[in-house]
């Protein structure tokens, strides 16, 4: 099997998939459920205890305060323990995150969309920590989780292309990102994780396709522009080799590193 190793070495090694996996605090408190209409002043004071506490990073203090305005005032509860649930799943406390999301929808079923896409998002931040240290088998689990959760997400859909990726799993690298490309067809990271599959069992010519429309969507995509150019070197395209390859290193000049050997006798230097 012949492997474009330049491209490979990207999306393999060091392919930028989404952001890194610790949730920001503007992300949790957006995900938080709004403080209900018409509350008593000490039902409201310990919701704002609980905002301020997100604010600094105290989620030991923000699942203490929702936990006790659930208790103020149990006809608004299902809010607060939703909002509780975030804080404590965020404390590495997993399966009670899950067990008040459960609760808060048992007490109001409208919560339940909710909170199946926090859930999702939650579980698809946990598989990037493990992605980042190397533990694929609990991210794919994780991931698994999340499009259990929620079908058409995008974002949990590239991981779990990108960590088939990386396990040589490239038959179902290939099935999740073409799934997810249905309904998110301008993903460049699904074209490109797609892409690298495709070069792994040697059909470069579905991967030039996505590469093409990963190029057409974001012109100067780095993992796109560096396979392309070493396909279109493998292929004996020699001076659209060399435009990407420009290309890549103008706009990120450490790229010059996947174009050290000649490809076919085409030097991308």
């Amino acid at each position: 099997m012949v492997i474009l190793s330049a491209a490979l070495g990207l999306t393999l090694g060091c392919f930028a998939h989404a952001a890194s996996a610790d949730a920001n605090i503007s992300y949790f408190r957006d995900a938080c459920q709004p403080e209900p209409k018409n509350t008593d002043p000490a039902f409201h004071a310990l919701w704002m205890k609980a905002y301020k506490a997100i604010e600094v990073e105290n989620f030991t203090l923000c699942e203490t305060s929702f936990r006790e305005a659930a208790k103020k005032d149990p006809e608004l509860s299902a809010a607060a323990q939703y909002n509780q649930a975030i804080c404590t799943y965020n404390l590495k406390k997993y399966q009670d995150g899950i067990q008040l999301f459960n609760e808060a929808i048992a007490k109001q079923p409208t919560l339940k969309p909710f909170a199946l896409k926090q859930l999702a998002s939650l579980e698809t931040a946990r598989a990037k920590v493990l992605i980042e240290s190397g533990n694929l088998s609990d991210a794919e689990k994780l991931l698994q989780s999340a499009l259990s959760r929620t079908p058409e997400d995008s974002e949990a859909s590239s991981e779990l292309a990108f960590v088939y990726q990386r396990q040589k799993k490239f038959s179902e690298c290939i099935t999740v990102a073409s799934r997810a490309l249905l309904k998110s067809q301008t993903s460049v990271e699904l074209l490109a994780n797609r892409a690298g599959c495709y070069v792994a069992l040697d059909l470069e010519s579905k991967a030039k396709d996505d590469l093409d429309s990963a190029l057409q969507i974001q012109a100067d995509f780095l993992p796109a522009l560096v396979m392309r150019a070493s396909i279109y070197a493998q292929l004996g395209k020699c001076s659209l080799a060399k435009k990407d390859a420009r290309a890549a290193v103008k706009q990120d000049p450490t790229a010059q590193s996947y174009f050290k050997d000649p490809i076919k006798g085409c030097s991308l230097k």
